[in-house]
């Protein structure tokens, strides 16, 4: 399933806001490996606005 950007936003920030990527998914509703990718891609530099598109 795609993410859009206002849900990556929230994986990212929720991540930011516990340091876990297991907290972050439980409050977003996701995978723990979803919350690893996009904070991932966001430290590498990579603007993730849309989700492949």
């Amino acid at each position: 399933m795609e993410k859009d950007g206002r849900e990556i936003m929230e994986i990212v920030e929720a991540f930011d806001l516990t340091g876990c990527a297991h907290s972050a998914a439980q409050l977003v509703g996701c995978d723990p490996k979803t919350v690893r990718h996009w904070v991932g891609l966001r430290d590498r530099g990579v603007v993730v606005t849309d989700a492949g598109r």
